[in-house]
């Protein structure tokens, strides 16, 4: 037990290195850049002219960008504060100039992946039963994200029950294993799991794994995609590799969670680590939230995760994987996902039209509330006009500047009603929200500027489902067992003040 217990420690330490030499290799070249700027600026007389016209052009190209107008600002400001380092900043991660071959795979991949279209059946149905919500399914049907029906649906209060979910349809897999996450981590869960797809693809189960690299950065060995790939029948590749050069975009990751097996599909906010399911105690008592799909809606989840495969794999996961057959109907389900290539920002908007189209309630829960002027608004407009609105944060941090950041953002929205809880018995990473007994999300979008706008990310929308009570009811009992924000928690100091309106002016960068 104690050699076991030294033995991870040992490859703790080993993995969180690379990320260490990324971080100091990066710094070393920073400062160098630095260097250069300075050097430039002294020994060249027309600099500061030549600089401030160069950063008029980024500042107007910032400006004519279809992007949200808080993210352009804080570009901005950035450019003018830091002048060359700021507009090459943006050249190379505002711009994306690095990340050019990953867009041309995964819009390649998404154009082979031709997408079912939402039955006729299915929008008469939310037509006559919740037409309030039409337009917006709509919205998501044009954008590739079909709707369905035919599906049954199970919502998972916890990780401790969504692995033992998962850990016991594992068990029984016949055709094939997909599995797509942010993170990855060696350890108690991903060592029974593992222990399950090796047999099962000795039985020939076929398997896809991919994992993010900047997720996994510090949980898994460099090339542990590749001991993976030495399994019989199992495949894996990384997502966006991280390199340590500064000019290499280390935005666009790839924070989706999901686990299909056959015709079963689950996400949600849970990632493969032992922190998700309480095996661990990390910052205090971990909530998370999953959902699973049983038929025709698994096939949606699906086709996201073959958008994501077929980039990085020369051996695509074919239509032929789209085996989910009807399921016992209930309500509509919407699985979808978010391409930060494509500037259409769908997570964004579906939190927005849901604040905007709330009646009578709404519940987000989010383990960062970094939201921008526009959300703010419709937040705030949403308590003016009676809807009671409930957010669920998190009562200890993981990251300190955006907790910090989240913090700042309770003042003016508590004014007009809108009530904060802390999760009193640690961390909350739910990403989650359901309003008027009628409509939820599950998935894996924080609200803030990188789940908005930068990476990669996934949920399921669901539509008059026997779920959504249970959901509403789990908000219920966790806002019992919360902290309320009141005007005690908001104190502070004037130098206070000045310290958040500040991290909220750079917002966008966290």
């Amino acid at each position: 037990m104690k050699r076991n217990k030294l033995f991870k420690n040992f490859r703790k330490m080993v993995n969180s290195n690379r990320m260490i030499t990324v971080l100091i290799l990066l710094l070393v070249q920073l400062l160098y850049f630095g260097f250069v700027c300075f050097s430039i600026y002294k020994e060249w007389y027309y600099a500061t002219i030549v600089t401030f016209i160069v950063q008029v052009v980024v500042a107007l190209t910032i400006i004519s960008t279809e992007r949200n107008s808080a993210y352009k600002i804080g570009w901005i400001l950035l450019v003018f504060a830091l002048p060359l380092f700021g507009c090459v900043f943006y050249l190379v991660y505002g711009l994306n100039i690095s990340n050019k071959k990953l867009r041309k795979k995964i819009r390649i991949a998404k154009q082979e992946n031709t997408p079912s279209n939402t039955s006729a059946d299915t929008f008469n149905k939310l037509a006559e039963e919740l037409p309030s919500q039409l337009s917006f399914c709509e919205y998501l049907s044009k954008q590739g994200y079909p709707a369905y029906q035919n599906t049954s649906v199970k919502f998972f209060p916890n990780g401790q029950e969504f692995f033992a979910d998962v850990i016991q349809n594992l068990k029984t897999a016949k055709k094939q294993i997909f599995i797509e996450m942010f993170i990855i981590e060696e350890g108690e869960i991903w060592d029974e799991m593992l222990s399950i797809i090796k047999q099962r693809a000795e039985q020939g189960v076929i398997v896809n794994i991919i994992y993010d690299d900047m997720g996994s950065i510090a949980k898994v060995r460099k090339r542990y995609y590749k001991k993976l790939s030495q399994i019989d029948n199992v495949e894996c590749v990384k997502f966006n590799d991280v390199k340590p050069f500064l000019f290499n975009s280390i935005n666009n990751r790839d924070h989706r969670k999901i686990i299909i097996i056959d015709d079963i599909a689950y996400t949600g906010g849970i990632n493969i680590a032992d922190e998700y399911a309480n095996k661990v105690v990390r910052f205090g008592h971990w909530l998370d939230h999953g959902v699973r799909l049983c038929g025709e809606g698994a096939n949606g989840v699906i086709s996201m995760f073959m958008d994501i495969w077929n980039a990085f794999s020369p051996n695509k996961v074919q239509k032929d994987s789209l085996i989910a057959k009807p399921s016992l109907s209930d309500g509509i389900v919407q699985p979808f996902g978010t391409n930060p290539f494509n500037k259409t920002d769908i997570a964004y908007n579906v939190f927005l039209d849901a604040i905007n189209r709330a009646n009578k309630y709404i519940y987000i829960s989010t383990p960062y509330f970094i939201p921008d002027d526009t959300l703010s608004l419709a937040i705030k407009h949403a308590a003016q006009r009676g809807v009671d609105v409930r957010i669920l944060v998190p009562y200890i941090p993981d990251k300190k500047i955006p907790y910090r950041l989240t913090k700042a953002n309770f003042r003016p929205l508590v004014k007009q009603g809108v009530k904060f809880y802390y999760y009193k018995q640690g961390f909350n990473h739910a990403k989650t929200f359901v309003s008027d007994d009628q409509l939820a999300f599950v998935g894996t979008a924080n609200l803030d500027y990188i789940s908005m706008f930068l990476n990669f990310e996934c949920g399921v929308m669901l539509y008059n489902n026997s779920q959504i009570q249970e959901i509403s009811s789990h908000f219920l009992s966790v806002f019992d067992q919360s902290i309320l924000v009141d005007n005690q928690h908001l104190k502070q100091t004037a130098f206070g003040r000045f310290v958040d309106k500040l991290l909220v002016t750079i917002e966008m960068f966290f």
